[in-house]
């Protein structure tokens, strides 16, 4: 993949890190879990973010060492295979805590 390549998945993946912030912004964790469209919406949005991640290569990968490459695959793999079994509260802290850093190393990525 070339850089133009990368730089069109990483915005693309900032678009959905925006929506997943949307999904929780102004409400605590017990809205959240009580509301199933931002849980579902919470949750497409990190499985989009992951299915992005899947273009890059491990080459590709170790050019962006910031990303937390495996996080992604396994939260993806968790609401696709699993979704029954997802932990919310896992759900709610990504989105709160480890996207808002995400953001701000991809677009160092990008300039």
């Amino acid at each position: 993949m070339n850089e133009i390549k990368a730089k069109q998945y990483f915005v693309k993946m900032l678009d959905y890190i925006t929506k997943a912030q949307k999904s929780i912004k102004g409400i605590t964790y017990e809205q959240f879990v009580a509301n199933d469209d931002k849980l579902f919406s919470a949750s497409f949005v990190l499985s989009q973010i992951a299915e992005l991640a899947k273009n890059f290569s491990d080459e590709e990968k170790q050019k962006y060492p910031n990303i937390k490459w495996s996080e992604l695959r396994a939260i993806r793999n968790r609401i696709i295979h699993d979704y029954d079994s997802v932990d919310f509260i896992i759900l709610w802290n990504v989105i709160k805590d480890n996207l808002p850093q995400m953001a701000r190393d991809i677009k160092q990525y990008i300039k």
